[in-house]
């Protein structure tokens, strides 16, 4: 059952509850929940998004996420069977490998340019874009 608190959502309150679920707290950490929960959260809000008639209002609930979090518990922390993202920045495996990643977010930032700008057109600034890509798990920077 989800747990009673005053603050639902809390990563101390999902802590408390997969432990008592049986999970070994020794594995995960207070930023593993927050990062998992954050990626849960958009996955089932992504999927009532795009199924609005049979999921709306239905399938992001505090039960599922809680579900869904001790399922990536299962698979990551206790089988080692961990997603593609986390390979590549633990270095287990070369940037070249093949994955399919998504767009989750699109950043968009002004940088000065060096002393003086661009003198042909009079700026003294540029516009970056930088791309955040994930796999549903984790997230990694793209230029």
């Amino acid at each position: 059952d989800a747990p009673k608190c005053s603050h639902v959502g809390k990563s101390t309150d999902m802590s408390e509850w997969l432990s008592g679920q049986g999970c070994d707290s020794t594995l995960f950490t207070g930023k593993w929940i927050q990062n998992h929960y954050r990626w849960i959260v958009w996955k089932l809000a992504a999927m009532e998004r795009r199924f609005p008639e049979q999921l709306g209002g239905r399938y992001l609930t505090y039960r599922h996420v809680l579900s869904q979090m001790k399922g990536r518990y299962e698979k990551e922390l206790r089988s080692a069977k961990r997603p593609a993202v986390r390979k590549l920045l633990n270095r287990d495996v070369s940037a070249g490998m093949p994955m399919i990643l998504c767009v989750s977010q699109i950043l968009r930032f002004k940088s000065k340019l060096p002393k003086g700008g661009d003198q042909r057109v009079g700026k003294n600034s540029v516009e970056e874009v930088r791309l955040e890509l994930t796999d549903g798990w984790y997230a990694v920077s793209a230029i």
